[in-house]
């Protein structure tokens, strides 16, 4: 297994033991020594998590967080006009 095998299992392994499937969605590339995180997910605080889980990782220096955020669907307009 080389470097990047091995750091890319030693995050997802820890995004399964903090209990978050959501960043199953998300993967990483170890570029020059630096993590860098991709995919995407549907809030900030998820984002977040990721990138605090992966700097948890003993052999991470450098994380690099280009999650982006889903876009929320817009809510269907309440404001009802009624012909009286």
């Amino acid at each position: 297994m080389n470097t990047q095998q091995r750091i890319n299992s030693l995050i997802r392994s820890a995004f399964r033991r903090y209990g978050y499937p959501q960043l199953e969605a998300i993967w990483c590339r170890l570029e020059r020594g630096t993590v860098i995180l991709y995919g995407e997910l549907s809030t900030m605080h998820l984002k977040q998590v990721a990138e605090t889980i992966a700097r948890s990782v003993p052999q991470v220096q450098r994380v690099e967080n280009r999650i982006s955020l889903r876009e929320s669907p817009q809510p269907a307009s309440t404001n009802c006009e009624t012909d009286d």
